[in-house]
């Protein structure tokens, strides 16, 4: 949550401002910081708040979610599989509950 009186604002539209440029060099586009607080990316959705008709967040709101996109995953390595139970062993399951 954002805390008015230790974070330091700055309005959506100027976030592209803090962040590097995209891989082309070009600047990140003005509807992103929206669309990060609107929809989010991953789960991790950009903190905001209102005043006036105004939208604000804060860097250190923006650096959170930085953070929390980057955070390391519990999720298994790519070559490693995740056991996938079958009919038979669902079934087994259901009986063991009887279901």
């Amino acid at each position: 949550m954002i805390d008015i009186e230790t974070e330091r604002l700055i309005r959506l539209e100027d976030v592209r401002d803090f962040l590097p440029s995209s891989r082309k060099g070009k600047r990140l586009s003005k509807s992103v910081p929206f669309r990060w607080a609107a929809r989010g990316v991953k789960g991790v959705i950009l903190e905001t708040l209102r005043v006036g008709g105004a939208r604000y967040t804060s860097v250190q709101a923006v650096q959170r979610f930085v953070e929390a996109l980057n955070a390391p995953t519990s999720l298994p390595a790519k070559n490693e599989r995740t056991p996938t139970p079958n009919k038979r062993d669902v079934e087994r399951e259901l009986a063991k509950r009887g279901l």
